[in-house]
């Protein structure tokens, strides 16, 4: 349609600056032509009238011959008369201004043609460069809206990763947390299991030192003193040391007690193992 209107318009316009259509004033009139109002087609002749047979009319001579006599006047050529030359010119000369009535109302009407149709062309690119233009503005805006939708999802999207990273930091950041104060209490269990492990071991160390130093000290305390030195006139007496049994780890003073006599040593040896048993007993 674009196109078709264009053209339309060049070939308006050519035809007008063409100008109307010449016209011949004097032109030659052709008799073979018929006029418009005759019929080109001959007529059908007349029915026969139905005489009877025995009542027939004989044809006259004279009707006879003037029959074909007009009919050859019609189809042979004659020159034209004065007179018929006379009446063919005033009938062209009737008829000038008819033609160039109907030539100005045939211009007239190419020109308000070729107007309605530059109008109509016109009210055409118009509405064709409206739609284009409602058409692109209409994209731009759908355009718009589309990018501002793009832009809205990647929005969301980084938000949504930003969150989901926080999320995951602080999930890491609660899990080292928690390890850290699992494996701190954990410390803690151990360094107090060994504090309490050492404080045990330690006041079992001095309870023990404690039972030592109590049982040496009733180790002491029930040995007798040594006796005084009898039968001193008689020549020198040999003297024997007698070890008393201590338990490991304790040294204890010994004692020497100077036999005189066999009778004698027998007396010393009891009192030294009823403390040895008594020991005994204690451990």
């Amino acid at each position: 349609m674009k196109t078709v209107y264009p053209l339309l318009t060049i070939l308006c316009s050519t035809f007008v600056a063409s100008g109307p259509v010449p016209i011949r004033e004097y032109a030659i009139p052709n008799d073979r032509l018929s006029v418009r109002t005759e019929h080109l087609v001959e007529p059908p002749p007349a029915p026969i009238p139905h005489t009877p047979v025995n009542t027939a009319p004989t044809p006259s001579p004279t009707h006879s011959t003037r029959q074909p006599l007009t009919r050859l006047l019609r189809n042979t050529k004659q020159p034209l008369t004065p007179w018929r030359q006379c009446t063919s010119l005033k009938r062209r000369l009737n008829r000038r201004p008819i033609k160039r009535k109907m030539e100005e109302e045939h211009v007239a009407k190419a020109q308000a043609e070729q107007l309605a149709h530059q109008e109509a062309a016109k009210k055409m690119e118009e509405m064709h460069v409206a739609k284009a233009q409602a058409e692109q503005l209409a994209h731009q805006q759908a355009a718009k809206e589309m990018e501002a939708m793009h832009v809205a999802k990647a929005e969301a999207e980084a938000k949504a990763h930003q969150e989901a990273a926080k999320q995951m930091e602080a999930m890491h950041v609660a899990k080292a947390e928690a390890e850290a104060a699992a494996h701190k209490a954990a410390a803690d269990a151990k360094e107090l299991a060994h504090q309490q492990a050492a404080q045990q071991a330690e006041a079992e160390h001095q309870a023990k030192a404690a039972a030592e130093a109590k049982a040496h000290q009733e180790a002491a305390a029930v040995l007798p003193p040594p006796p005084p030195p009898t039968h001193a006139a008689q020549g020198p007496v040999p003297e024997h040391t007698v070890a008393s049994p201590t338990p490991a780890g304790h040294v204890s003073p010994q004692v020497e007690t100077p036999v005189v006599h066999a009778a004698v040593n027998l007396t010393v040896r009891a009192p030294i193992e009823k403390h040895s048993n008594a020991f005994r007993a204690v451990l």
